[in-house]
């Protein structure tokens, strides 16, 4: 594993724009940070696009508008990390830990959430379409032809982008 010391020298080659111990608007597209520790690193506006992040420690990271587009994120651990309108398309996030973590407006279509949890995760107007949700605690809201589900930790419905909140009379969608 990768110390956060070291990540921060691997980093440093490849940021633009450098404000302390953060890396935003940094060009990371393609490397490889297997097992990094980038525990409350500031990684906003990073471009991961395609980057193996495969078991790194990501808890309290801040990945506000960042591009991960297909990255590699299997069992990473992203609890309490602020991943607002984080740009996730087709990523693999099979068993990764998103307990608490802040997914409001991200684009997950398509991506493989597969074992993740997503108890605590906020995901008021998260972009699901497609998204392999298998063994997340996620299930599916009953009768709907729109892609809808029921967030049992939130007690909220969600259709499509739009979160609702639930009524007394929950058992309807039950």
């Amino acid at each position: 594993m990768l110390t956060w010391g070291e990540t921060k020298r691997l980093l440093s080659k490849y940021t633009d724009r450098k404000f302390g111990s953060t890396s935003v608007g940094a060009n990371l597209a393609w490397l490889d940070f297997e097992n990094a520790d980038l525990q409350g690193a500031n990684l906003s506006l990073v471009d991961l696009q395609g980057t193996n992040l495969m078991h790194a420690n990501l808890a309290g990271a801040y990945l506000v508008d960042a591009k991960m587009q297909g990255a590699n994120l299997q069992g990473a651990n992203f609890v309490g990390a602020n991943l607002h309108r984080a740009f996730l398309w087709g990523a693999d996030l099979r068993n990764a830990n998103l307990w608490g973590a802040d997914l409001r407006h991200a684009m997950l279509q398509d991506a493989n959430l597969s074992g993740a949890r997503l108890d605590g995760a906020n995901l008021s107007s998260a972009v699901l379409y497609g998204a392999n949700l298998d063994g997340t605690g996620i299930i599916p809201f009953k009768g709907s032809k729109d892609f809808a589900f029921y967030l049992p930790w939130q007690r909220y419905i969600k259709i499509g982008c739009v979160g609702l909140p639930v009524s007394e009379s929950l058992e309807v969608y039950q």
